[in-house]
């Protein structure tokens, strides 16, 4: 099955199969806040999950046996298995109603998201952390420093559990979702997946508070997303770039209330002359 066949078979999806379809289909669409793509087989153990054929807990297992028989291995192989992996994994998470808002349950999704793909599932980081982003022409972001995570994590999470939503408009809302969401992304409290984890959390949490979340902008825009995340917290003078908030708005805006803004990449760039 290719991905324009999965993504018509998910739109026809019977109604008591919907729920398990957007779950997949979420799931596939975060790989692109990593740069990956899951395997043919995924979507099809993704199909035959939906329709009852399999059951989750088996879905891993098949995996497993679909790359340890393969004899030939193509170039990108292992990163078809992180993804194939890393998918079943939040697709599980998803389908929880279970959650936790606070530091252990953050860990716990990073955790179950990264069992069995990544050594570092589950462990916070103590190193010092940047990276170069293509967005900013090459300039780079710096997260938190590694010592300070765990206590920035905490702080963050205890005030966004006393903050009072009652009487704020939409707008507002979705301001404050907005600075919550970047700022715990800014923190990156883990080694590997902290954009694919923060949306895993933020869904989640958004369901927590009653929001019927249109997990159709999850699956579509994620990367748009991820790089929301990089414009909200980047800063630079000498261009005349200040933090944006706008494209993160704009995304939560169209998760959380349906609207219909456009939620393009061109927009998000920096560029050199950007004064």
């Amino acid at each position: 099955m290719r991905q324009k066949q999965f993504e018509d078979f998910v739109r026809n999806v019977e109604p008591a199969g919907r729920r398990c379809a957007l779950a997949w289909r979420t799931a596939i669409g975060l790989m692109a806040t990593d740069g990956l793509k899951t395997s043919k087989y995924l979507l099809e153990l993704a199909k035959r999950n939906i329709e009852g054929e399999i059951s989750m807990p088996e879905v891993p297992m098949l995996i497993e046996r679909y790359y340890r028989g393969k004899t030939r291995r193509a170039k990108d192989f292992f990163m078809k298995k992180e993804a194939d992996r890393e998918v079943a994994n939040i697709k599980s998470v998803l389908s929880d109603n279970s959650f936790s808002f606070n530091l252990e349950g953050l860990i716990s999704i990073h955790r179950r998201i990264f069992e069995g793909v990544s050594e570092y599932a589950g462990a916070l980081r103590d190193n010092n952390l940047e990276k170069k982003e293509w967005l900013l022409n090459g300039d780079t972001m710096r997260f938190f420093e590694g010592k300070n995570v765990c206590e920035a994590v905490e702080s963050d999470l205890r005030n966004e559990s006393v903050f009072d939503y009652d009487g704020l408009n939409d707008v507002r809302k979705v301001r404050h979702i907005s600075v919550f969401a970047s700022n715990l992304w800014l923190i990156h409290p883990f080694h590997v997946g902290n954009t694919c984890t923060i949306a895993v959390f933020m869904i989640q949490y958004l369901r927590s508070m009653g929001y019927e979340v249109n997990n159709d902008v999850f699956a579509e825009k994620s990367w748009y997303f991820r790089n929301a995340l990089v414009r909200a917290n980047y800063k630079n003078q000498d261009i005349g770039v200040d933090y944006d908030f706008r494209f993160l708005e704009r995304f939560f805006k169209n998760l959380i209330f349906n609207g219909n803004n456009r939620l393009r990449i061109n927009h998000l760039v920096v560029w050199k002359n950007q004064k």
